[in-house]
């Protein structure tokens, strides 16, 4: 089952300013979103560590760069693309390269990660396939994936609208 999200698409302005980041959340009260996206990161680190140990990697949309911190000490290189600005000098400015556009990143890469990216994108198979074209050959690179499932409890069985516009915005 895929949901498509097109309608949902707020816009490159609203993503390179990081706008839609200060608006009041859909779901619930505040959480401590710092303590989520420790143990996130911490679950991606460990589930994919054959795709991250001397490796060069790239995590696109990449955000404020979590993903790539913890990977860091274990990879020959690594990549963040974000299109949010502040984010994107903040991690130049802590040493981890981070580009705008894939066009910028200009070696092979063994593995590109998406990490609930992709579905906010206007032509998630366009991407797709440009991100194909930096991988390492011969089946070598690797794309990762990490989307929102389809058949999420609060999204399918509920039909919880809250969700759905939080999971969607």
């Amino acid at each position: 089952k895929i949901i498509f999200i097109s309608d949902h698409y707020v816009g490159d302005e609203e993503y390179e300013s990081g706008d839609y980041r200060d608006k009041p959340q859909l779901l619930m009260p505040s959480t401590n979103a710092d303590f989520e996206d420790m143990v996130d990161t911490q679950r991606r680190h460990d589930a994919y560590k054959q795709f991250i140990i001397n490796k060069k990697i790239c995590d696109f949309g990449c955000g404020k760069g979590s993903f790539l911190k913890i990977a860091k000490p274990f990879c020959s290189s690594i990549f963040g693309v974000e299109v949010q600005k502040n984010f994107n000098i903040a991690l130049n400015n802590e040493g981890i390269k981070c580009v705008s556009t894939l066009n910028d990143v200009s070696e092979p890469l063994d593995t590109i990660f998406l990490f609930h990216c992709l579905e906010h994108l206007p032509d998630p198979s366009k991407i797709l396939q440009e991100i194909h074209k930096k991988l390492k050959v011969n089946g070598e690179g690797k794309i990762v994936v990490e989307v929102p499932h389809a058949r999420d409890f609060l999204l399918d069985m509920l039909e919880l609208k809250s969700f759905k516009n939080y999971t969607l915005w």
